[in-house]
């Protein structure tokens, strides 16, 4: 399981965003490139193998998008996210 990480606070969307972006660059599309054109096995094996190394970025998403209240900031120390409310 892959997942990704980061050094600072960041909001819920650029969390969010951030946790899928390599999964939607390195899976999603050359997935969908490879079902348009199954002759680039290359990339429908790359897509699948990236898709299903993302496993710990989606439980960070989801955990993020249920647990993580409006206006909190999310950062991560080592294999585990956390929040908190920044005082105004």
């Amino acid at each position: 399981m892959l997942f990704v990480t980061g050094t600072e606070d960041f909001s819920k969307f650029r969390f969010c965003f951030m946790s899928m972006l390599p999964n939607l660059v390195f899976g999603f599309i050359p997935f969908i490139i490879f079902m348009i054109n199954p002759s680039l096995t290359f990339l429908g094996d790359l897509g699948v193998f990236a898709i299903s190394c993302g496993v710990g970025d989606y439980l960070n998403v989801i955990n993020a998008l249920r647990q993580v209240p409006k206006g909190a900031k999310i950062y991560n120390s080592g294999m585990h996210s956390y929040w908190y409310k920044p005082e105004k």
